[in-house]
């Protein structure tokens, strides 16, 4: 789930995500956009080179010490002692992401980064000069577990300039290394920024005439609609060997019906003016992809709010997806399990692991 900065929603809609936690009570959660800057030396500031601690939140002013403790008094408190937690957080409040995993659930491994960034001659757009084996903007999580790793992403907006197009072709570029070499099977989550068909958008005509309208014809349109974004994703599903599990469930030709669960982000409604742009418009860019070996395990994908009114986003542009997969074994989806032992070997969770993000 891009949360769309973690302390305001927190302020505002806690009663709503609480009970959303309550309700789900996923295997993983993931969540984009926690908006939370990361501890470093006293005075440090935005894109200075100086070390982070990308896992830790910065506290050194008085709205950052109220940030961090308004985090600690509801959404820690309520999740702490379930679930372990794993921060990637940005030089500033800006981006950053968080992964839970429940107990006694424990990934052999997690990382920060990926190895087409952290290599020599990568982008430096996405390096962190101090410390190469985290994303500068906290921008991906990846846990292995027993059968599968399961990467959590926020990509970069594609934005409406080249220096824009070219930050995202870079992440695309070292995304498509990433999955096209992987030996073990994938769960890829997040806001992923790309709506890949006309049938992902309420309104593909109006979107692909917003924004930048240049001589890149291929970047012209709505960031996330673009025609170059979406032959890119397109391509990293092919290289990765790849599935929108979401689509495979819910095949679509044409837009759905706008008011329906089937755009993760949806315009902001009117507040201090009588129309806004965006309002009653919707974009499927929050995405599961998974690897086709895993298809047959594959119980559920699904979008988690609806309606212009953004019902189930809890104060943010985007709403919560799920996906639940089975034992290949296990055809039944029944949540009812024994919980695993803690052998710290990074076990799936018995015959079902559901996901959300």
């Amino acid at each position: 789930w891009n949360v769309n900065g973690l302390p305001p929603q927190l302020k505002n809609a806690w009663s709503e995500f609480r009970s959303f936690l309550e309700k789900e009570r996923p295997d993983v959660l993931c969540l984009q956009e926690v908006r939370m800057a990361a501890a470093g030396p006293r005075g440090c500031k935005r894109g200075d080179g100086q070390r982070r601690r990308r896992g830790e939140p910065k506290c050194d002013t008085p709205q950052e010490r109220s940030d961090w403790q308004l985090v600690q008094s509801t959404f820690l408190a309520a999740v702490g002692s379930d679930y372990s937690v794993y921060w990637s957080l940005a030089d500033w409040k800006y981006s950053g992401t968080a992964m839970l995993v429940r107990k006694p659930l424990k990934p052999s491994r997690v990382s920060y980064t990926l190895p087409a960034f952290a290599q020599e001659g990568a982008s430096s757009l996405h390096q962190d000069p101090a410390n190469k084996t985290w994303h500068p903007e906290g921008r991906i999580i990846c846990a292995s577990f027993q059968s599968f790793d399961l990467l959590a992403t926020y990509a970069p907006n594609n934005g409406n300039d080249e220096a824009a197009f070219a930050r995202r072709a870079a992440w695309d570029s070292a995304l498509s290394a990433e999955v096209k070499g992987r030996q073990r099977p994938l769960v890829w989550v997040g806001d992923i920024n790309c709506a890949p068909e006309p049938a992902d958008v309420s309104h593909p005509e109006w979107f692909l005439q917003q924004c930048y309208q240049g001589e890149v014809e291929d970047m012209c349109g709505q960031p996330g609609f673009t025609p170059g974004e979406r032959k890119r994703y397109l391509s990293i599903l092919d290289a990765g060997r790849l599935v929108d599990s979401y689509r495979r469930l819910h095949p679509a030709s044409e837009p759905p019906p706008a008011g329906g669960p089937y755009y993760t982000w949806r315009g902001h409604p009117p507040v201090h003016q009588p129309v806004a742009k965006y309002h009653g418009k919707g974009m499927r860019i929050d995405h599961c992809l998974i690897s086709e070996e895993l298809l047959p395990r594959l119980k559920e994908s699904s979008i988690l709010g609806h309606s212009e009114g953004r019902i189930g986003f809890m104060g943010s542009d985007h709403c919560p997806i799920r996906a639940r997969l089975v034992n290949a074994e296990d055809k039944t989806g029944c949540t009812s399990v024994a919980p695993p032992s803690d052998s710290g070997n990074g076990s799936d969770r018995g015959d079902v692991v559901t996901v959300e993000s």
